[in-house]
């Protein structure tokens, strides 16, 4: 079939354009992301042990706020994505390197969807 798949559908350029994040979205999203890191280690992991049980409704909200951190719309949330967010919103780099080194793989730079989620 002629079908595009999902993450082929999700990176296309109509649904970037169209989406609503406006800078105080992503502002708040990054602000959000940076106290989540900054939890003890047990509140993080027993967020993340509760993800699996999250319905349809609150993965799609987790997955907005996720493109929102997309800025430049390659299907990952990346260092410098997060850089353009925190110098439009003020944070300093600092939050940006906590963010990574909290949700990034080990020496990664990228944050992907499930470690976000």
């Amino acid at each position: 079939e002629d079908r595009a798949s999902i993450s082929k559908a999700l990176q296309s350029e109509w649904l970037r354009m169209h989406r609503c994040a406006t800078s105080a979205h992503m502002a708040e999203a990054l602000r959000e992301l940076d106290a989540f890191c900054c939890s003890p280690l047990a509140n993080r992991l027993f967020g993340r042990f509760l993800v699996q049980f999250l319905d349809d409704r609150q993965l799609r909200h987790i997955a907005r706020t996720y493109d929102y951190l997309d800025v430049d719309g390659d299907g990952v949330v990346s260092e410098a994505d997060l850089q353009v967010i925190a110098k439009m919103s003020g944070a300093g780099h600092q939050t940006v390197r906590r963010i990574v080194a909290a949700l990034a793989d080990p020496g990664a730079s990228c944050i992907s969807f499930w470690r976000f989620a």
